[in-house]
């Protein structure tokens, strides 16, 4: 499944298809189903998820397009809950405390980013 994934991102990237943000949501569906079926015991899963987010980051450093960005931010937090689920072996209340912290950040950066400047006098 990833091999498949990483095909489609490269024939996306080489412009076969009309419509790239499609080919690349493609790519992204097609890779996080290839990684969730790794063994979560093991390391892999978190280190796929790692490689695939790098590889949206640098297509979209040089093919602007928004699913990069989202799927790129998708598979670091697929990377983290894989991470979070094999360090302590998969306890639902660590991973909800880590899912809040991350709601709570997240949150104030839109409320920061959302705050109009007040002109000054």
């Amino acid at each position: 499944m990833l091999a498949l994934g990483a095909i489609w991102f490269a024939l996306t990237r080489l412009g076969a298809f009309v419509e790239t943000w499609a080919g690349y949501l493609v790519a992204l569906l097609v890779s996080a189903a290839g990684i969730v079926t790794v063994d979560v015991d093991r390391r892999e899963g978190f280190v796929l998820a790692v490689a695939v987010a790098l590889a949206c980051f640098v297509l979209h450093a040089t093919q602007r397009s928004a699913v990069l960005m989202i799927g790129g931010a998708a598979m670091i937090a697929l990377a983290v809950g894989l991470a979070v689920a094999h360090w302590f072996d998969g306890a639902v209340g660590a991973m909800v405390a880590i899912l809040l912290i991350g709601t709570v950040v997240l949150a104030l950066g839109a409320w920061l980013l959302a705050r109009s400047s007040k002109p000054s006098a």
